[in-house]
């Protein structure tokens, strides 16, 4: 905790769960993503992002040019509150928009694709941070992917059919390459800045839909902390109801 208004909020959250935070927090990663390709059916965008939460994932960037992405949280467990979420909606730079950000963060982006050439899951070297990308149910991957990718990678499958539903395929894909990676020399880690602003957030998010009027509450009960309060606080300022007259 690294303030009053911390310790006061967390003081509505039972030590275990103040535990599990923590212990979720050292175990999240931001080394892997996905990028989900204007999926068609929100349960399977939302199935992916549980996934990815169960599997250490920080973050997904969703490309969003034919379909809109819905929160579901009856498929994805509220998976996608205690992520960080890249939306591209733009008409005609969606996917530009997407790939320029993770190539300034230093991504390499592959797409998880069936064309003979594509990397076998379990030879995929992950020592360069990686975005694994996901095709829609309908199309798959698109042209304009695979021309941006650095390559793609398959599941190996020995049966007579030979695709798996896409969020099935996101689960087997974070499922091998986030156990290779925790288990590796490879500094997966989020930095120290990085846990402390999701530590807020999550914070918040573990007292529940009250926290904007709990720190309220708490400016209220300790006018000491008033000067702090544009630091501390994540919810907005509400103004007084003389300030909010018209002169």
């Amino acid at each position: 905790m690294t303030n009053p208004l911390e310790e006061y909020l967390a003081s509505f959250i039972s030590e275990r769960r103040l535990g599990l935070l923590d212990k979720v927090l050292d175990q999240r990663t931001r080394h892997l993503t996905v990028v989900l390709e204007d999926f068609h059916k929100p349960h399977n965008a939302n199935a992916c992002l549980r996934s990815c939460d169960c599997f250490g994932i920080q973050d997904a960037h969703i490309i969003e040019t034919d379909s809109e992405f819905k929160k579901s949280q009856g498929v994805a467990a509220g998976a996608a509150g205690w992520m960080t979420l890249q939306q591209y909606k733009e008409p005609g730079t969606a996917h530009q928009d997407c790939f320029e950000n993770l190539r300034s963060r230093g991504y390499r982006l592959l797409v998880a694709d069936l064309v003979p050439e594509a990397v076998p899951l379990d030879e995929l070297d992950i020592s360069q941070p990686t975005a694994i990308l996901f095709g829609s149910e309908r199309r798959g991957v698109s042209e304009v992917s695979r021309e941006a990718a650095c390559g793609s990678i398959r599941i190996p499958m020995y049966g007579f059919t030979e695709s798996l539903n896409v969020s099935v395929a996101c689960a087997l894909v974070l499922s091998n390459l986030s156990t290779r990676l925790f288990h590796s020399d490879i500094a997966w880690q989020l930095s120290d800045s990085e846990k402390q602003d999701l530590w807020r957030l999550w914070l918040r998010k573990a007292v529940g839909y009250t926290w904007p009027e709990i720190e309220q509450e708490f400016f209220k009960r300790h006018p000491q902390y008033e000067s702090q309060a544009a630091a501390w606080r994540l919810s907005p300022v509400r103004r007084r109801k003389s300030e909010r007259l018209d002169k």
